[in-house]
This record gives structure tokens, sequence and C-alpha cells, in this order.
């Protein structure tokens, strides 16, 4: 038996006549069985971004780090940064375990950027932040 959860819910485990929290498991029919697919909603847990806070000015073009919370059933997370506010054309995308990232590109000076992660569970997307905003400093002049 497999489990598919409807959108905004997640597998959570089996009850009944089974028990496990994998999203498939294998029954040997040798009597009646009664079982059941236990899910838990996602909507009330979703994905909100931490750091950088949304509209932030940027001193520093490297290392920035990336937070955020939620999602606590998500098995994986789905990190874009982009110049656009489409997310096309990244500048980067990971697949992530944690709910931080500390880029490892430079990034321009005098630069808005877009970012936004998305809560994995079992390969489906579960949830999504919304996409937010931050800018990067122009470079200090010398002199």
């Amino acid at each position: 038996m497999t489990a598919y959860p409807a959108g905004n819910y997640t597998f959570d485990h089996w009850s009944d006549g089974a028990s496990g929290n994998s999203t498939t498991i294998t029954i040997t029919m040798n009597h009646n069985y009664y079982i059941c697919g236990d899910f838990a909603s996602t909507a009330s847990n979703p994905v909100t971004l931490v750091a950088p806070e949304c509209g932030a000015m940027l001193m520093y073009t490297t290392n920035v780090g990336f937070s955020w919370t939620g999602q606590f059933v998500a098995d994986e997370f789905y990190f874009v940064l982009s110049r656009n506010p489409d997310l096309s054309a990244p500048v980067v995308e990971a697949g992530l375990t944690v709910k931080y990232y500390k880029i490892t590109v430079t990034l321009a000076y005098g630069t808005t950027y877009y970012w936004q992660v998305r809560a994995l569970n079992g390969g489906s997307v579960i949830s999504e932040s919304n996409i937010e905003v931050f800018h990067t400093a122009e470079p200090c002049e010398s002199g």
C-alpha cells in the first residue's frame, strides 16, 4: 500500500492494522485488515523566511547566511536565490536537510536579490515560503 497525501497534507503514520511512518508498506493478505493512513495538515506550519529580513540592506556580499522556520514534517528544503522576482535564472539552488544555508558565491554590490524556500516530504512540495527580497549595498569608495 502507498499513502498519497492531498495538497496541504503530508503522510504522518499508519495505524490500526499497520504501523510505521514510511509512505509505502507491504501487507500479506491472509485475513481481513483494517488499516488507516494518518495525515497531518501542513497549512498551520508554513515555511517562514527569517534571515536576511525582507527588504534588508546587506553591507556584505560574501558568506551570506539564510535561515527559515516551519515545516517540521519536511525531510528536505529546496532553496533558490535569484536576481529575478519570478526566481528565473537562479544564482543559487540547493537541496538541504537543515533550515539554514550559507552561500559560497559572492553576490554583486548594489543588487536586489529574491529568495524562496520550499519544504518537501518524500519528494513532494508540502509548503513554500513567500518570495522575499534583500539588497546589497553599493561598494565603498576609497579615499
